[in-house]
């Protein structure tokens, strides 16, 4: 199981030192696994990042240098080499192999199941781009929310696309654990950008008055190359650089999506716990990249480097350890996740991978 999130900070989860944060469920899992401090993406956006994970290669190699460039389908994925080796593959959620400005009516498409998707057997797509699947999902079960659903806007738990994503997700390990049969499961979410759209009962908790702002010097703007500069200015000439007020309801509204998105990842931990595949299933924590948040004059990510951006989380619960809930220093990257997944499974890698695996570190002992 591949757990991954969108824009996730590490300084955001509990289990990574936050004192703000509020990730019950991941920190849990994280005193039950191996937590890497130093794990590094290998772009800071998505498609780049995102491509390095399921094939294992450097942007540079697997041609995403940027959003809005195609992950070639001439790639050899992760979900690929797995279903060619016996394992039923599924992807729910956010994907972005694609890019979703070339939607049709601006909504993720319905992936026909007959043909695999770079590998994936099965996808559920609800991305940025709200999914078409998802909205059918809300016209049959939620149909007086629908307006609502288009907006993202005030929606119960049960009807936000999150949920349906975590729900597919338990669907199709619930159908694989009844066939007996081997699974590969991509569950990601597109939001932990603010601002964010929390469920009912999840909205709120966080106070705009209690969120911390970066202390941000003009002096230290003024250092900085022309082009970074140009970048904040463009930011503040479309209106997308927020002044204090909205800076703050903006991230009381992460940490509320974060609190959210920990119940999904604790929502699958519980089904595969109670199927009794905990013990039998490599499941994987970590996020595309993480953000700015106003730190450094900056308020996303890209195209700058910084740690708050390209610092992301990453615990493995691995069976058959005999040593769990430690942490470990060692630089580990996105790519090395691909190979690290297809040495346990008995899967070889195909050529060209550049990453490495990570096995040996997950076996070490702590110290």
């Amino acid at each position: 199981l591949l757990f991954i999130t969108d824009g996730h900070r590490t300084d955001a989860l509990g289990c990574y030192g936050s004192l703000l944060g509020q990730t019950p469920h991941m920190d849990a899992f994280a005193r039950e696994g191996v937590l890497f401090e130093r794990s590094f993406c290998t772009h800071s956006v998505c498609m780049p990042t995102r491509a390095s994970i399921f094939t294992g290669r450097y942007p540079h190699v697997h041609g995403v240098w940027a959003n809005g460039v195609t992950l070639p389908t001439s790639e050899i994925t992760l979900p690929q080499a797995l279903a060619e080796h016996g394992y039923a593959t599924c992807a729910t959620g956010k994907v972005h192999f694609e890019p979703q400005q070339a939607y049709a009516d601006r909504l993720a498409p319905i992936i026909p199941s007959d043909k695999p998707y770079y590998g994936f057997q099965e996808v559920h797509l609800s991305e940025n781009s709200l999914g078409k699947e998802y909205l059918r999902f809300i016209e049959k079960e939620h149909p007086s929310l629908l307006a609502r659903a288009r907006k993202r806007d005030r929606l119960p738990e049960e009807a936000h696309d999150l949920h349906w994503i975590t729900s597919q997700a338990i669907d199709f390990i619930r159908r694989q654990s009844s066939a007996g049969r081997p699974f590969f499961c991509a569950c990601s979410f597109h939001e932990l950008s603010p601002p964010c759209t929390p469920p009912e009962g999840f909205a709120g908790v966080f106070q705009p008055e209690d969120m911390p702002v970066p202390e941000l010097r003009e002096d230290d703007l003024a250092k900085k190359p022309p082009f970074y500069r140009q970048c904040y200015e463009g930011y503040v000439k479309r209106k997308r650089q927020p002044d204090e007020p909205t800076l703050r309801r903006w991230l009381a509204s992460y940490y509320d999506q974060e609190r959210f998105l920990d119940r999904q990842f604790g929502r699958v931990v519980s089904a595969l716990k109670e199927l009794g595949l905990w013990d039998n299933t490599l499941v994987l924590l970590t996020a595309d990249h993480g953000l700015s948040l106003n730190d450094h004059w900056q308020w996303r990510h890209g195209p700058f480097l910084f740690d708050q951006v390209i610092n992301v989380p990453m615990v493995w619960h691995v069976p058959g350890m005999k040593t769990v809930g430690f942490k470990t220093s060692e630089l580990v990257e996105g790519v090395d996740i691909l190979p690290t997944v297809l040495e346990w499974c008995s899967v070889p890698c195909p050529p060209g991978v550049q990453g490495q695996s990570l096995r040996p570190l997950l076996f070490a002992e702590p110290g």
